[in-house]
């Protein structure tokens, strides 16, 4: 994964250094309402600037992950054109809030060639808006529920002891050995790609992962045992 990566990055560089770049998208001239809300065409232009100047080599100039840095990654560049994005607090496949985006530019995904920003909050609430425009979905839909994340009821050392034990049979009462086998995927190489905070854990759960087969559980099991399975993956990993 490391060489994968690391030869990624040095294949971007060295297209940013012969200056291979993908041609910047059409100016946006109006404002749009994106999600119910009006957005400012002054908005949207500072969007365009920053998309341009931190996004386009790898999402492309029309935000379908197809750039000149973005073929070459593995897994590929996000394409925003779906409208949703794989790490969202919402129900996967749901248009993400603001703070959904705002997140993984502020942090990066672990694994990936989408590193930590150091954007600040204007410019983030630029570029996010300007992301909207990539998907049609933007004009007719509104982004979805945030889901909340409840009060971790494993509070004591005896309680999360049980819930480290139940942590197996809530896993296979979900299905998650469907897909992940006995030992959930990555439990082991600690490779959480949105990161491995409880919450980040219970979020990834709860709503599960956009464009995956990584469906949400929220509903299908209860705050008590998504919260052990999160303790459970945790302790795998002695977080």
């Amino acid at each position: 994964m490391k060489a994968a990566f690391y030869g990624g990055l040095f294949f971007c560089l060295s297209l940013i250094v012969t200056g291979c770049d993908s041609p910047s998208r059409t100016p946006i001239t109006e404002d749009l309402t994106l999600g119910g809300i009006l957005i400012p065409n002054k908005t949207l232009r500072g969007g365009h600037q920053i998309y341009d100047a931190y996004c386009r080599r790898c999402h492309g100039m029309n935000g379908d992950g197809k750039g000149p840095l973005g073929r070459s990654q593995n897994p590929p560049a996000a394409n925003f054109q779906k409208g949703f994005i794989k790490f969202a607090s919402v129900k996967a496949g749901s248009l993400p809030s603001d703070a959904d985006f705002q997140r993984s530019m502020r942090h990066g995904l672990r694994g990936t060639a989408m590193l930590k920003t150091g954007l600040g909050d204007a410019n983030l609430h630029q570029v996010t808006q300007y992301l909207k425009t990539f998907s049609p979905r933007w004009k007719t839909e509104e982004a979805g529920s945030v889901l909340a994340i409840q009060a971790n009821p494993h509070t004591s050392a005896e309680q999360k002891r049980g819930a480290i034990q139940k942590g197996p049979m809530i896993s296979l009462k979900a299905g998650c050995e469907g897909c992940h086998g006995k030992v959930i995927s990555n439990v082991q190489t600690g490779g959480f790609k949105s990161g491995t905070s409880s919450e980040a854990l219970y979020r990834v759960i709860a709503a599960g992962i956009g464009g995956t087969g990584m469906k949400g559980q929220e509903g299908r099991l209860s705050n008590e045992d998504i919260w052990a399975l999160v303790e459970w993956i945790r302790s795998a990993q002695n977080l």
